[in-house]
């Protein structure tokens, strides 16, 4: 193997290492703000029920 295509393979693996790195990061990144939007949900909906729950007890 010549030194050039020794060159051109590190420099494709390197590539496709850097590549899938930035991919991870971004879905972990996704879901993180996916785990946020979930539990911003799931505490509205608590504060929904509670005050539903006064109003049905005030009635």
């Amino acid at each position: 193997m010549s030194l050039t295509e020794r060159v051109t393979r590190y420099r494709a693996a390197r590539a496709a290492r850097r590549d899938w790195k930035r991919k991870a990061e971004h879905w972990r990144d996704h879901s993180e703000f996916w785990e946020r939007v979930a539990g911003h949900r799931a505490r509205r909906i608590v504060e929904l029920e509670a005050a539903l729950h006064e109003l049905r007890e005030g009635a």
